[in-house]
């Protein structure tokens, strides 16, 4: 399909931003309407012991969780593209995500380092009434412009 793809838009850049921009709108149109349904799903499955519950920050933590989707997305599909592959990101990003950050934040020295990583920081965008979420965002769009740009550099080299 990429030759197809390259007859059809020989600017790499522009088909590269294209796929980016899908994938942004796709995950943005599943996760919104998924985000919004498990909450609401859970305050009802909660019943009167769920209600108020932090709920003058949720509608933040909502935005929040659509935003973390979108993101890890496009920080999924930046690996992909680079790998030509969807299960090499998969077996790398999986675990990391995971498992990673959580192993890193043991010992006390790279505690503050794992804040670092793309879902801890991504964890930020999640919390209710969180000081950190600023913070957070820019840490996850740091580490998504650096995966997007992973997928555009064999893209560039490439011959098709």
């Amino acid at each position: 399909m990429i030759r197809t793809s390259l007859l059809a838009v020989p600017d790499r850049g522009r088909l590269y931003l294209a796929k980016t921009a899908a994938t942004a709108l796709a995950a943005l149109a599943f996760g919104a309407p998924v985000t919004v349904a498990g909450y609401l799903v859970t305050q009802y499955a909660l019943g009167p012991h769920g209600a108020g519950i932090g709920a003058d920050g949720v509608p933040g933590a909502l935005v929040g969780a659509v935003g973390y989707l979108v993101l890890m997305s496009l920080f999924a599909a930046g690996p992909a593209a680079a790998a030509r592959n969807a299960v090499v990101p998969l077996i790398v990003l999986l675990p990391m995500v995971l498992a990673g950050s959580h192993l890193l934040s043991l010992p006390g020295a790279t505690r503050e380092l794992s804040r670092y990583l793309p879902d801890r920081a991504g964890a930020e965008l999640l919390t209710v009434g969180s000081r950190d979420g600023l913070r957070g965002l820019l840490v996850l769009i740091a580490w998504t412009a650096a995966a997007l740009g992973l997928g555009l550099l064999p893209l560039r080299r490439w011959d098709g």
